[in-house]
């Protein structure tokens, strides 16, 4: 069985830039605790919703994304909340494909 892609991916998508260098996806997942990440999903849905430039399609996606998200993690157990999210998604046998 294959493992679910990433919320924050889309299939055929070029996103190098969110799975692989120094500030990506997983290397966050494996410093932040679930607290921070939510905190940073939230950030973020907050930036896209609230652009000075106005809201086009892709705001409209990053939005859908990061709230796809911040639901995956919102399931995370309250006594996982300040392990990181890679470990707490491992104690909970979850997997993500980080591969678009």
């Amino acid at each position: 069985m294959s493992n679910k892609l990433h919320p924050l991916l889309t299939k055929g998508e070029n996103k190098q830039h969110l799975v692989s260098g120094k500030n990506n996806i997983f290397e966050a997942e494996k410093e932040l605790t679930v607290t921070e990440m939510r905190g940073a999903c939230m950030f973020n849905i907050f930036k896209y919703q609230h652009r000075e430039k106005g809201q086009d399609e892709s705001d409209n996606e990053k939005v859908e994304k990061y709230n796809d998200y911040l639901d995956e993690l919102n399931f995370i157990p309250k006594r996982l909340k300040d392990t990181s999210v890679r470990r707490a998604w491992k104690n909970l046998n979850k997997e993500w494909d980080y591969n678009a």
